[in-house]
């Protein structure tokens, strides 16, 4: 049996349920996913219904889906991330438009590489008025904070991709009668809060998406903890690193 200590209602979800539910997402035009990352949580899927809970690696992901081969390495080629990133993106997407329907939901939490599963709650009924007035809810704790520290963070993902690509186009305008070896690009976007961090590797996923789609560039991630691990490497003849770190701005400023 299928089952997810987080779920909704705390009922317990069959595979039969899962399966339909994931069938139903599948075929379901709305749903905005990639072929590749359909295909990858099909993979996942059937992992589970194997009886792999813990989830898969992301080097199995790069071989037996993405095609990578045997070498694939994951501090060089940030293909899996990219995809889940994507996947993820797409799933939110859709439950947060259609999710109201739906009575089961299937996640990929950060973190690894497996599915769980919510058995949506039943809505209940409104609340007189009256009963609001007695008891108002109240507003969110620092919502000023959290929207001015996301448009920052895009305001810096806008300028470092400018940057980036006006780097990858210097270089191949310059190189391009001799030189067919793609630059490396790495991207260290981290918090000056801890508290943000989610935010910010939400936002270098988010730069690495649309870094994906330029054949010109080579990009890595920096899961290692160093930009450029290998530069001595005969491969990687031309880096550029980019370091961004965002700084919350106050509700009451300017």
């Amino acid at each position: 049996m299928a089952r997810n200590s987080n779920a909704f209602d705390g009922r317990e979800i069959s595979d039969e349920e899962v399966k339909s539910a994931l069938a139903e997402l599948i075929a379901d035009k709305r749903f905005r996913a990639t072929d590749r990352g359909k295909a990858i949580l099909n993979y996942i899927a059937g992992l589970h219904f194997a009886g792999c809970d813990d989830g898969v690696k992301g080097y199995s992901i790069a071989i037996d889906v993405l095609g990578r081969p045997d070498s694939f390495d994951p501090s060089i080629d940030p293909i899996v991330r990219i995809e889940v990133s994507r996947l993820r993106a797409a799933l939110v997407q859709y439950y947060e438009a259609f999710g109201r329907e739906k009575p089961i939901e299937l996640e990929l939490p950060k973190g690894k590489y497996a599915l769980a599963f919510h058995r949506r709650v039943i809505a209940k009924m409104k609340a007189p008025d009256s009963l609001l007035l007695q008891n108002p809810i109240p507003p969110p704790s620092m919502p000023p904070v959290t929207l001015k520290y996301r448009l920052k963070y895009l305001d810096l993902a806008i300028a470092s991709f400018a940057l980036l690509i006006s780097l990858a186009l210097v270089y191949f305008l310059s190189n391009r009668s001799t030189d067919t070896v793609k630059p490396m690009v790495a991207i260290d976007f981290s918090a000056e809060n801890p508290a943000f961090d989610d935010e910010a590797e939400k936002v270098r996923d988010s730069l690495l998406i649309a870094l994906g789609d330029f054949n010109t560039l080579a990009l890595r991630s920096n899961d290692s903890g160093s930009l450029f691990p290998r530069c001595g490497s005969p491969h990687i003849r031309y880096a550029c690193g980019i370091g961004l770190k965002a700084r919350p701005e106050a509700s009451g400023g300017r």
